[in-house]
Order: C-alpha cells, then structure tokens, then sequence
C-alpha cells in the first residue's frame, strides 16, 4: 500500500490532515542534485486531490516564491512572522530564565530566530546556564563542545559535512554509515542529526554549516580551494560564511590568509561580495580586516559593496571616517550617493563627525544638496550646529529642483527650534526666488513648474502650505526674519498702478485671512506673525515695521494697519502718528470694499484715544482728499472726496464727534443719500446649486395648475439672485428648471403620477421642463408599453426642440425591449423626428491618441461625446426597436437607417451608432444589407472612410463584402498620406491577410508591404505600426499564432520605438503563451533588436516568462541579458515601470542555475543585479547564507492587465 492509498482509506472515516515541514529543503537553491521535491510535490498533488483532506506545508518565502515548482500547488499562502520580544521573553521565563531583560539587543535579536531559541533552551536544559553569547555561531560551537563529546561522533559528523559538500546535497544515505547505528542514535538523542527515509542529515542546515567549517579546520583543507572549484553555484556561499566564522575565532592567522587568498583569486563577484559583507559585519574589526576593507576601496566593482556592508557599524565608521570617506565623498555624483547610507546610519554614535563630513564635503557642491537632505533628514535632533548645514547648502545651491526638500526640512526644524525656522525659510526663499529669476524658461522647471505662473511669491498659492504654523510658532522672529524680505517683495512685484490724478499707495493685495489661509500660504503666515506680534510684544512690532513706514506698496501698509488694529489698546498712540503723517493712510483697501481696512483702523483706535487725540484723528479725515493736491478738481471729484470722508467718519463713534461735525455728518447724508453704497458690487464666485422652491413632498401634495404655475417661476440663470453660502457652496433659489429637476427625482419611483402631469406641461410649451423630467422617467419602472402610449400621445404635437426630441428618444431606448421591440408607427416617428434640423455645436469627435504614443485603431474604441441634444438616442431606439422584436427586422431596421442617411445627422452621431451597429450579430443571409450600408455610407459620407470605427465595421463585415471594394478600401488607405490612415491600411492588409485565404491580393500585397517595411522601416513606420498591432491582438487566437509569430519575426528586428510600442500590447493583452516555437521566434527576434527591450512593456513580458523558464531557458536568458544591459538604471528607479522588473530577474537567473547548461550564465547575470543594487539581489544571498540579518524583502507591486476591448 502507498502512502496515497492509506491516506484515503484513513479519509473515510475521517479527516485528514497531511503535514509536511521544511519543503525549501528540497527546493533548487539549496538541493541542486535531487529530484526529490519534483516527486513531493507529486505527492501532495495527488493527496490534495482526495476528499476530507487536507494540506498543510512550511517553507521559505524565498524558495516559495523563487522555486516555480511550487507554483504547481496553488496553494493559499501564509506568511508567518519572527516572534517578537515579548513573546520570546515569555517562554524564557516559562522555562525559569529570568535575567534576559539584562541581555544586549544584538542577543535579543539571535533569539527571536525560532531555531536559534530552541537550541539555546536545550543548551540551558543540559547545563542549567543561561548564558549570553556574542553570536548564533559562539552558540553553536558551545553546542558542539558540549554535545559532540567523543571521536565516533565527530567522526561520523565530519563524514555528514564532507559528504555534504562534495554531493552538494544536504543529506547521506543511511547505508554509507551502517557501522555506526549506535553513534548515530546517540546523536539524534543530542538533538543534532535527524534520520528518515533511510538519510541522515543534520537537524537545521546551520548545525550542517558549522560541522564543515570545523571540517575545514581539521583536515587542514584550503578554503580559497574550494570555493574556486565550487563558486559557478550559490550553495557554497553558506560554507564559506561559516568557515571563515569559524577560522576568525579559532585561528586568526588562518582565517586572514584564506579571506587574503580569496580576494587575490579569481573569485566571482558574488563570493567576493560575500567576503565583503562578512567583514562588514564582524564586531571590533582587526588592523588587518581595515587595511583589506580600505583595499577593496580602491577597486570599482567593489567600493559600492564596502559602503554598504560597513554602514550603521560604529567600529568601521571611526576607522574610516578621516581616511577613506572624505575622498568617497568627492566621488562622482552616482558613486559618493553610497554615502547618504552611511551617513544616515551614523547619527545615533557619530553625530559630531557626520555634520562634520557634510559641511566639510558636501555643502560647497552645490550637486550635493539633495545626498546632504537624504542624509541629514534622520538627524536625531536640530541644534545651531545642523541649521548651519542646511543654511550653508540652500546659499550653495545652483538649481532650484535640488532643494525640492527645504519646505519639509523647515518644518522639521520648526518642531524644535521655532526661533530659527524662520530664518531658514527666509533664506531658502530667497534662493527659489534667485534661481528662478535665473531661469529663462520657468516652464521647465518641473518640481515647482506651477510658481512662474506668478513671480511674486505672495500670490504663490502651490508651496509653503503650513509655513503659518512657523509663523504662530515663533510670531516675533518670523516677523523680524520676514519683514525686510517682504518690504523687498512688496517694492518689486506690489508698486503698480500709479496714478497722475489719485494720491494713494501702489499696488494691491488682500488680507482677507480666511481666504488668504487657503490661497496664498505665505502672505497668510506674514499676517499672523503680524497679529500675533502687535499683540504679545508691540514694541518688537513698532521696532519691526517702522522701516516700512517708507515704502510705497500698499500691501505693506495694510500690513502695519492690521498690526495696529489687532492692538489698539498697546499701540494707539504709534497708531496715531502713523494716521497723521501721510493721509493715504486713510486710503487703505480697495474700491471694492470701500477702503475697510483704514475704516477698521480708525474704529479700533476709537476706544483708545484721548480727547486730544481723537481731534487729531478728526481733524486729518475732515482735511481729507483722496487726489492729488496740484489736482483741480471738477464737480463728481468733490462729491466722491465728500463720500470718502463720510466713510471716514462712519468709522467712529457717533456720540464722541464734535457738535459741529455730527451736525456736518447729518447735512452730507442728506445731500449724499448714495455715500455708503458699495463704490463697486461685491463679486461672487463659486460652486452654485439651484435650490428648488418646493420640496418633493410639497409637490405631491400641490393642485396641477399650481405645479404649472411652479413651472412658470424664473430660473436665476445670471447670478443676479441672492445667494446663500453653506457649506463651502452657494445656494440660490431655483425656479422652472429646479422644479423640473425635482419632478424627475419624482419619476424615478412614481412614474405614474408624473405621466398624467406631462400633457398639462406640454400644453403650456414648457419643452425644457419636460425634457428635464424625461431624465428620471427614463430611469423608472415604467413599462415598454407605457412608454409606447406616452409617444403616441405626442405623435400630433409639433416637437420644437432638439432636447426634449432627444430626451424621448433616449426613453424609447431604454424601454425598448425584448420581445416587443417598438411599434412600426413609433419607427416611423423616430425617423420624423430625426428628420428635424439639429443643432451639433456640442458634439465633438474624441481623440484617442494623445502624447504621440501609438494606440491600436481596429482594436480601440472611437466612441463620440455627444450632447443631451443629440439625435444618437433616436437612432439607437430606432435600431433596438427593429432588432428586439421577437423576429428580428433587419430588413425595416437597415432600410430605416438608409432613410436616416439622407437626414442631417453630425458625424459623432454615425460615429457612435456605428459602433453599436458592431455589438450585433446580423446573421449572413443579410449579408446584402451589409454590403448596401457600407457602399451607401462611403457614397454619401466619402470622409468615412478615414473613421476608425468605420475601418472597424469594414473589418468585422469584410466577409460579406465585395472583393473589388475590400481591395479598393484599402488601397484607398494605403494611398494617405496621413500617419493614422497608413496605420489603418497595416492593420486592415494584416487582418484579411491572417483571417481569410480567399484574398490572395491581400496576401500577395502583404508580403509585397512586409518586404519594403524591412528594407525600410522608417520611411513605413506607420505601416509597421499597424502591422505589429494585428499581429499582436490577433495572437488570442490558437490557431493564428504561428502566423504572427512569423510577421513578428520578421518585423521585430527592424522595429522602431513606436513599433515596439505596438509589440508591447502581445503582453499587455495575452496570457496566451506555450513553450513552442511561436513565442520562440518572438524571443529570438527580441535578440537581434535589444533597443526594442527600451519599451514600457518588460514587466509584462517578464510575468511572460516566468513559467516558461524551465522550456525556454537559452533564450529567455538571452532576453533577461539584454534587459539588464540596456535597462539596468531603470530598474534601480523606482519611478519607472522597469524597476518592477526587479524581483522576477533575480528569481529567473536563481531559477537557472538549477540547470547545468545555463547555470553560468545564470549566474552572470545574477551578479550582474547584484552589482547594479538590485534589492532582491542581496536579500537573495542573505537567505541563501543562512544569515538573518533583518532585511526585509522588497513588496512586490501588483499590476493590472490592460483592459481588452
């Protein structure tokens, strides 16, 4: 009996559950000899089959996701986490260790590893220590001194290890130890060997790693040997992890002639870079391991590798910091970025030193300035000392997009030095406003491509979003900090409109703070810095300002009024004299709100003056003129200069003016009834909604003729009405359209009550009351047969306007259904209907190709937006009305739409209905209406032909259609000289070339057009374009892969960039790969063509591969080579499409070495990702190395398909 028979005669009576531990043992990376996991995964192929079982498997992640074995499973995974602290902590205390709160993070760490815990819980059971060890490996060699204790048992272990090393395999046959039962049972007692299934191997493949590096050392056999005679594999990169380890501890002088002898060999790149992360992480490094570290440094392939595996280590930063790094950090700009890392890691331990080598080396670069903010953004904590490298790189900068950060780093600073924020971000506006100043082009600056739109930067609306909270922080020094930088501003962009006749400041600007806050951040932070300061320190604020006194700008003194109105009770009298000594002062504001900003001033200063002052006040505004005094001025001056002054006066206390002037106010308001009108209406401008004047509820319950009368009431169209703000929108109160609008919502659930009321409404000629109404019966239950009456009750009332004749073609429509289609009689309205005169400025036909990236045209949809007016509906009511009848009426439905092309239909209407006359499946015994539609429209309409839904209806009909015609079609198209209509004739000549044999002019034409676009495909690019794109879409279909894996053979190696767009959609669009020679062909094409690799389709043509991989390895590799030379910068971005790319790479070139005719090259190009960067590259290793040194693996980034048509 097999174990698939008993575990089906045991889930018969029961259920079943088939665990199995451990399958990354058996997987490619670490057994390159076996087929064990091949016959497992048999196994659970056929268990999982079985009813009432089920399965439950552990494996690593990385052979899981790697091994494409396992894809076979499709299984449901889940992905289980290292245990953390606590949890650890608990089952130490569990088993009466109570000291680990005393322990170092690093052995914390060594602990949450579920192996490692466990063989220190046995170490404790055996010795009753709980001891704290430096490393994994120090456990494992006390485990063995313990545990290992005679010559028969290191015997027997040292032939495990070698066996294990010259097979490559994990496990030995029972049979080669047969005459050593006793020792063998003895240690799997120990707990350090397993047996099972007639093998012996070690219980955890670490105890097998530490067991050869021990072996090494015992029979004196050189490392730098073995691994040279093994390095073509990754399997020997745990051995020699472990050897060296273990050389390190035991014989120092060993262990540096091996690591010496390995560097000087010709090692691969990957056992090199193993060397290299080994020494990076070796605590308290040696003057020798520096002195190779510093070698190594010197060597361009390897200098990228010590950075990295050095950085966040405090013994190597001290040994390199004065030495090595000042020169690492001149490197050229891609080079020294390796530094931001190390820099980054450093704070914690080397702070002083790390702003030290910034401001040193990075801060006079003015290429620098973006590593400088990458390295110094996890600064532990701001003082003066790091400000200063961030003031020093913004005053070094040449280019404004390398200080894109400075915004952020401000308010990084604000959190902890409020009073020096504000100096920065005077500082780094000042460099935005200088280098832009030196831009000819502001357009092409593309991080802050929004600013030129305005280069005064109170009016910027798109940076310094939360520079308030910098200002509110510190108002005094923000203001301080600010205010001569405003007065600069305001003097440059705030001193327009000068005037020979008015006597006021330049410029304007509006401090209206609740739309400032949202509009204009930084004019938004200066005002409350304004506020805030008069308020808490107004001596600080008249020693700020006073230098503003000066200036021209009208924003500047509505700044210094606001300061004074906020504290009048502090700064009345510095208020007054600022009043008094100029009398534009009294000029503050707009036209537009009546200068609010002096009367707000002059109420404020009200309650705080002294008698003598108020007269002082007094006597300025009666004084008052807003011209100029060499003005003589006519009669309407005098009674705007009278107007202004009431303003003026309106603005104090009644009862405080003298008797003499109430007496004058009361006289001027008599004889100036129009002085506190508004000098020009408030603007109003936002989002609108129509607030009907009933409710729903009112209008069920309202008379008929009141509803009409509802119907009559003015909809405010102009804006002239009141509005009423709520909730950041306007309401105004609607009138007939807003009633109508309501009585659709009506419809939609009581079509009924709604049907009686349309007639009344009619009768009053309310069309576009009826039309909005029409809306919401469309989308009721309302019935087909209902709807058929309603028509019919119109049939003898003239329709005036396209919207209401377009509105109940839109009902008929959607009530046209199954089995009753629509009546003869409605047909016969509709094509009255239709025969009206329409209005088609609303109709335009939509792009469908932008950004000069080509778009397939047979396969693409070229859907019109049309209007609510348009004649579309009625002609689509008119089709489904035929077609949906219990027979179909092809013969009426087309001879209907013959009458229709005699009508004046828009283009976007035949656009749209054409691509619904598509959707049908007219059958072939009307292939004669096809053939009189097609001839007729090309007759009536010539210009259809260069329509692409038009090419499209050619191409699904071509069948029925006349060969002469087919033939002249496309050469017709052919003859263009139009780009998208030479496309058409690639696409169009491919489809009848693949589809049908009975053109063998379009076949003969065929290879006649291939044969020229290879000879030259620039002159035929368009023609290529539409080739490949046939081509492509038509791969879907089994049959038809050959033959356009042939034209893509053919083409692909000659192909531009937008034909490789066009060979892109194969991947795009399909899933429909075989290993077999039609996919081959197209990989072999890709070959003699790399620039065709440049595409943004590689993702999807590596997901492609990833089964294929076993069938297709030569030239799968071959492609994956080519990516990565042409592309290997794109996939270190993250921005790109390609960096995708990424994790796939690395998991085809491991998934190759498993076969020993690619594993060479499978390994080149694996180093080769790890030599670039790539992430999964090094966290391939770490997992193969059996190292846990917590790097996380990168998330791969789902993808969607493309939607196919």
């Amino acid at each position: 009996m097999t174990a698939v028979d008993a575990i089906r005669r045991l889930a018969t009576n029961q259920p079943v559950l088939v665990l199995l531990d451990q399958l990354d043992a058996m997987a490619g990376m670490v057994d390159l000899t076996s087929n064990r996991l091949n016959e497992v995964i048999e196994f659970l192929l056929r268990v999982a089959a079985l009813s009432n079982v089920k399965v439950i498997c552990s494996c690593r992640e990385y052979e899981y996701e790697r091994d494409v074995r396992f894809r076979q499973l499709s299984a449901t995974p889940i992905y289980l986490k290292l245990p953390g602290w606590d949890q650890v902590s608990e089952k130490l205390d569990r088993h009466g260790i109570t000291n680990s709160a005393e322990w170092t993070v690093a052995f914390r760490e060594i602990l949450q590893t579920p192996q490692h815990l466990t063989i220190f819980l046995e170490q404790f059971e055996r010795t009753g220590k709980a001891k704290e060890y430096p490393s994994y490996h120090a456990m494992l060699n006390q485990l063995w001194e313990d545990s290992v204790t005679t010559l028969e048992e290191k015997d027997l272990l040292f032939q495990i290890a070698r066996y294990s090393i010259e097979r490559e395999t994990t496990t030995i046959p029972r049979a080669q130890l047969d005459r050593n039962n006793d020792t063998i049972d003895m240690l799997v007692g120990k707990g350090i060997i397993t047996k099972e299934d007639g093998k012996i191997g070690f219980r955890h493949q670490t105890l097998l790693e530490h067991a050869k590096a021990r072996l090494f050392l015992r029979e004196d056999y050189p490392l730098c040997q073995h691994v040279i005679a093994r390095q073509q594999a990754l399997f020997v990169r745990p051995t020699i992890w472990s050897v060296l380890q273990y050389h390190r501890i035991v014989d120092d002088q060993l262990y540096l002639k091996e690591l010496n002898d390995l560097f000087a060999s010709d090692a691969r790149l990957h056992v090199r870079y193993l060397l290299i992360e080994f020494l990076g992480q070796v605590e308290n490094p040696t003057q020798e391991e520096i002195l190779i570290m510093a070698d190594r440094l010197r060597h361009d392939l390897d200098r990228s590798r010590v950075l990295i595996a050095t950085r966040g280590s405090k013994e190597w930063f001290v040994a390199f910091r004065s030495t090595h790094f000042p020169s690492v950090m001149q490197w050229t700009e891609g080079n020294s970025w390796l530094m931001v890392g190390v820099i980054k890691q450093a704070w914690e331990f080397a702070r002083d030193d790390c702003l030290k080598l910034l401001l040193t080396h990075w801060v006079s670069d003015p290429e620098k300035s973006e590593y400088i903010y990458y390295a110094i953004n996890d600064i532990d904590h701001w003082d003066n000392e790091a400000v200063q490298v961030i003031s020093s790189t913004i005053n070094h900068c040449e280019n404004i997009d390398r200080i894109w950060w400075v915004e952020g780093v401000v308010y990084d600073i604000l959190k902890e030095l409020p009073e020096i924020a504000p100096s920065i971000f005077v500082e780094a506006i000042q460099k935005q406003l200088e280098l832009m100043e030196l831009d000819p082009e502001p357009e092409s600056i593309h991080r802050y491509k929004e600013m030129p739109k305005s280069r005064d930067p109170l009016e910027w609306g798109n940076h310094w979003y939360s520079i308030s909270d910098v200002a509110k922080a510190s108002p005094v020094e923000f203001l301080r900090a600010v205010w001569p930088w405003f007065l600069t501003i305001a003097d440059r962009h705030q001193r327009y409109g000068m005037s020979t006749v008015l006597h006021r400041y330049l410029g304007s600007a509006f401090y209206d703070l609740a739309e400032t806050i949202h509009h204009n951040p930084i004019q938004a932070a200066i005002i409350h810095s304004v506020t805030l300061c008069a308020e808490q320190a107004p001596l600080d604020f008249i020693d700020i300002v006073q230098t503003g006194y000066d200036s021209e700008s009208l924003c500047v003194h509505q700044m210094i009024a606001l300061g004074f109105t906020t504290a009048p009770y502090s700064l009345s009298q510095y208020a007054i004299e600022y009043i008094c000594n100029d009398r534009r002062r009294l000029f503050l504001g707009t036209v537009r709100n009546n200068f609010e900003h002096s009367n707000k001033l002059l109420n404020s200063l009200s309650t705080y003056t002294s008698d003598e002052q108020f007269a002082r006040i007094i006597n300025v505004i009666l004084e008052f003129s807003q011209y100029r005094r060499e003005v003589e001025l006519c009669d309407s001056q005098l009674i705007l200069d009278r107007e202004a002054r009431m303003r003026l006066l309106h603005s104090l206390p009644f009862e405080r003016l003298p008797i003499e002037v109430q007496q004058l106010y009361q006289s001027e308001t008599a004889e100036l009834p129009k002085w506190d009108y508004e000098v020009i209406s408030n603007r109003r401008s936002g989002q609108v909604r129509h607030i009907p004047p009933f409710s729903s509820e009112q209008l069920l319950s309202m008379p008929e003729d009141e509803i009409i009368n509802a119907l009559s009431i003015p909809e405010d169209e102009d804006g002239l009405g009141e509005w009423v703000e709520e909730k950041k929108e306007y309401h105004v109160k609607g009138g007939s359209i807003s009633v109508a609008r309501q009585l659709s919502q009506i419809a939609e659930s009581n079509h009924a009550y709604v049907l009686e009321l349309l007639p009344s409404i009619l009768n009053e000629n309310k069309e576009a009351e009826v039309a909005e109404i029409l809306e919401g019966l469309s989308k009721s239950s309302i019935s087909t047969t209902e709807s058929i009456e309603f028509i019919r009750s119109l049939m003898y009332r003239e329709i005036h306007t396209d919207f209401l004749r377009a509105r109940l073609g839109e009902l008929l429509r959607r009530k046209a259904e199954y089995p009753l289609g629509l009546p003869n009689d409605i047909c016969e309205q509709l094509l009255d209907w239709l025969n009206y005169h329409w209005d088609y400025n609303d109709e335009v036909l939509r792009e469908n190709r932008t950004d000069g990236v080509p778009e397939s045209i047979l396969w693409r949809s070229s859907y019109a937006a049309y209007s609510s007016h348009s004649p579309y509906c009625l002609m689509m009511a008119l089709l489904k009305g035929c077609i949906l009848r219990t027979t179909s009426d092809y013969d009426r439905c087309f001879q209907s739409v013959f009458q229709v092309m005699d009508f004046q239909i828009s283009n976007p209407a035949w656009i749209n209905f054409i691509n619904e006359l598509m959707t049908l499946q007219v059958p072939k015994n009307h292939n004669d209406l096809k053939v009189e539609f097609i001839t007729l429209m090309v007759a009536k309409n010539p210009h259809f032909i260069w329509q692409p839904a038009f090419q499209q209806l050619v191409a699904k009909w071509q069948e029925a259609l006349p060969e002469s015609f087919l033939e002249q079609f496309v050469i017709t198209l052919g003859s263009s000289q139009e780009s998208k209509n030479q496309q058409a004739y690639g696409e169009l000549l491919t489809f009848l070339k693949l589809t049908t044999e009975k053109h063998s002019w379009a076949h003969t034409l065929f290879e006649h057009i291939l044969l020229q676009v290879k000879n030259d495909v620039n002159a035929l690019e368009s023609i290529a374009v539409g080739i490949t794109f046939t081509a492509c879409r038509m791969w879907e279909r089994p049959k038809l892969q050959p033959h356009c894996s042939e034209i893509l053979a053919e083409i692909i190696p000659v192909a531009t960039p937008d034909v490789g767009t066009a060979v892109g959609t194969l991947f795009w669009y399909s899933d429909n790969f075989a290993a077999d020679n039609s996919i081959q062909n197209v990989l072999n094409a890709m070959t003699k063509n790399p620039e065709i690799l440049l595409g943004g389709f590689i993702p999807e043509l590596i997901d492609a591969f990833v089964d294929l991989v076993p069938h297709m390895r030569f030239e799968i590799l071959k492609v994956c080579e080519l990516i990565v030379e042409h592309r290997v910068n794109d996939i270190r971005i993250i921005a790109s499409e390609a960096y995708m790319c990424g994790p796939k790479l690395v998991s085809i070139s491991l998934t190759l070495q498993r076969f020993d005719d690619t594993r060479e090259q499978a390994l080149r190009l694996f180093e080769t990702l790890l030599q670039a960067g790539i992430d999964d590259a090094y966290n391939a290793l770490n997992e193969i190395d059996l190292r846990p040194i917590g790097i996380k693996p990168k998330v791969e980034i789902k993808r969607r398909r493309r939607n196919i048509k």
